[in-house]
């Protein structure tokens, strides 16, 4: 969904989630991701050339950027994790609310916010 739609789209995604998790509940989401700005390999790359030529709005979206809309709305990116063919799931989790950047870094060095058996 992150990367066959507007990124509008993923806004939305990240507000609304806000919306319906409780604090600690967990958004997965799964695909190819570029990762500081860099779309590798190269079937990656050729995925998100024929995303943006089918429609402009399209294509892969980097792991920092969805960082910092998602923390913006209070979801903490807590895990990346490679999987098969190139993609990655992306493992993020509500905060408190209210939660301020100073507190969401004081939560996850605390380890309070681990996911169980890590």
């Amino acid at each position: 969904m992150i990367h066959i739609s507007p990124v509008e789209c993923t806004y939305g995604l990240f507000k609304n989630m806000a919306k319906l998790l409780t604090t600690g509940g967990l958004l997965f989401t799964y695909g190819p991701y570029a990762v500081d700005g860099v779309i590798s390999p190269d079937s990656n790359a050729d995925f998100h050339n024929s995303l943006k030529s089918r429609n402009p709005l399209w294509g892969l979206r980097d792991i920092n950027f969805l960082k910092e809309i998602s923390l913006a709305e209070g979801l903490k990116l807590e895990m990346v994790i490679d999987m098969p063919s190139n993609n990655k799931t992306l493992v993020f989790r509500q905060l408190p609310p209210g939660s301020s950047s100073d507190q969401i870094e004081k939560h996850f060095k605390s380890g309070k916010y681990k996911l169980n058996g890590q």
